[in-house]
């Protein structure tokens, strides 16, 4: 793991190791129970919260190695978000929140080492709000689909045609933009068209015309 401070926790033991399924809720965001902190080790899982008319609006994607509830050490707030596995054998290591909080009162853990795993957790927050507050629909697609390659390269033949893997159908891809499916089917289809990308299942390919256009 790339911070020390998971190492430590799962050294100390104070985690669960749970495999979920494709689709599998991991917590629905009405269910009370701990605070937990939530680390994707492999697959992928989708965070996702009701809007005032019940919708569910996709919040953000956790991919391997990232994490989210980490603001809970330090807030009395409850994050009430439905966390749902994307990939088959996802596998999750959920950390109890007032354990962490034991151990930073002990001095096992330092505040540092808190605060910058909270620091990771809001750059992340604050990229998707970037995107969002794009006005323009094409630019919040060709930006998610450049996070998606960060996050889920398969392979590329050569640095002008990248293949990916899209975690999310098309209807959830417009809930993740925050666009009608209709306008962002539209843009998909003007950037098939533009030779831009290739579309193939759960896969997309991002060729050279992409990134210079």
């Amino acid at each position: 793991m790339t911070i020390k401070l998971f190492d430590l926790l799962v050294k100390q033991g104070i985690h669960h190791c749970n495999t979920y399924d494709q689709n599998e809720i991991i917590r629905p965001y009405h269910k009370t129970n701990r605070k937990r902190l939530y680390l994707v080790r492999s697959g992928a899982i989708k965070l996702s919260y009701p809007n005032e008319s019940g919708e569910l609006l996709i919040s953000i994607i956790l991919a391997e190695n990232q994490f989210f509830g980490s603001c809970q050490i330090i807030a009395e707030d409850t994050l009430n978000y439905t966390y749902q596995a994307l990939q088959a054998k996802t596998i999750v290591y959920e950390f109890e929140i007032h354990q962490i909080q034991s151990m930073l009162q002990k001095k096992i853990i330092l505040p540092t080492e808190v605060f910058c795993l909270i620091g990771i957790e809001c750059c992340l927050l604050e990229r998707r709000i970037r995107i969002l507050q794009n006005r323009f629909v094409e630019n919040r697609v060709k930006e998610t689909l450049l996070d998606f390659q960060k996050n889920f390269e398969i392979s590329s033949a050569d640095e002008y045609r990248i293949a990916l893997y899209c975690p999310l159908n098309q209807e959830e891809f417009a809930n993740y933009i925050r666009a009608s499916r209709v306008i962002t089917n539209k843009m998909f289809n003007d950037l098939k068209r533009s030779l831009q990308i290739e579309c193939l299942k759960n896969r997309i390919i991002l060729n050279k015309s992409f990134y210079s256009s």
